[in-house]
Parts: C-alpha cells; structure tokens; sequence
C-alpha cells in the first residue's frame, strides 16, 4: 500500500505477480481509486474453493465475480488464476 499511496484516486492501474496479490489487497486498493490485476496462489485466502480442486479440460475458463472483484482460473498447461478489478466478467 505504501509503494501505491501516491497513486490513489487517479484511477491508476497496479500489476504485481502473485507474491504480492490477494483478494484483500485488491478490494483495499479498489477501495482507493486504483485498478489492480495480478496472478494469484490458488489456495489463497478467500479465493472459490473451487479453484484448489479444479480439474478442467486445456483452454477452459472459469470466471467468478464478487462485487468490483474477478477471480478468473485459466486453463492452460497448468492452471493460472488471477485477480482483477479493472474489467468485468464479459
């Protein structure tokens, strides 16, 4: 928050890998007028329980929405799931 905090209400956007992203830090900068989108550890708090389990074919998507909040699980060669709050589930 402290490296962002000149950037609040500029509607400014945040990309950070999934050390830094979780679904808190997300809705706290959303909260202060700034965009964030990040790949995220599936198994971090307050993501679906459905995304530490999931089993699904190559190029599948699965997208959950809570609020400003988007949690899209990718399918790939591995899964990839993400955090956004600058797009909408369309």
């Amino acid at each position: 928050m402290d490296l962002v905090r000149p950037h609040f209400g500029k509607s400014h956007h945040v990309t950070m890998d999934n050390w830094f992203s979780s679904p808190k830090l997300m809705n706290d900068l959303r909260n202060r007028g700034t965009y964030a989108t990040g790949t995220v550890i599936a198994r971090r708090k307050g993501l679906p329980a459905s995304f530490k389990t999931a089993r699904l074919p190559k190029g599948s998507v699965v997208v959950k929405s809570q609020r400003d909040l988007l949690a899209i699980l990718y399918v790939d060669r591995r899964n990839v799931t993400f955090l956004t709050t600058s797009e909408n589930a369309r």
